[in-house]
């Protein structure tokens, strides 16, 4: 039996976190909907649905993991989305570890475009700007 993890996330622009999806996954390897589409368990079963969706092929592929997983999903709730993810085999360690940042990055780069800003660096842990 497949069990999701529910982790809550402060995700609250739907194009940032597609754009960070993208830059992890692939451009045109993430389903966007607004009334929300199943996800697929690593078994095989659709037992919830999502607003934003990474299929499971395209995931095993990143990952060079040839066993099961599961669909990686975002619901719209409050606001905000949060992620929907089963870590079955380890498969999603590195979307855990760089999502946050690139997510962080393309708020950047998209909501402070009217100012100028320089981002110095990027690392896993922080962000560091030089706003003029």
């Amino acid at each position: 039996m497949s069990h999701y993890a529910k982790i809550n996330t402060v995700y609250k622009y739907k194009k940032e976190l597609v754009d960070a999806l993208e830059k992890i996954y692939g451009k045109g390897n993430v389903i966007v909907s607004s009334n929300g589409l199943p996800l697929t368990n690593y078994n095989g079963l659709q037992d919830r649905n999502a607003n934003i969706i990474v299929r499971s092929d395209t995931i095993r592929q990143t990952a060079c993991h040839q066993g099961k997983a599961a669909d990686l999903g975002f619901v719209l709730e409050d606001g905000h989305y949060r992620m929907i993810a089963d870590n079955y085999g380890g498969v999603l360690t590195d979307t855990y570890l760089n999502l946050p940042r690139y997510y962080a990055e393309s708020v950047i780069r998209n909501r402070l475009s009217p100012y100028k800003y320089r981002m110095l660096s990027s690392e896993k842990d922080r962000i560091v700007l030089e706003v003029k």
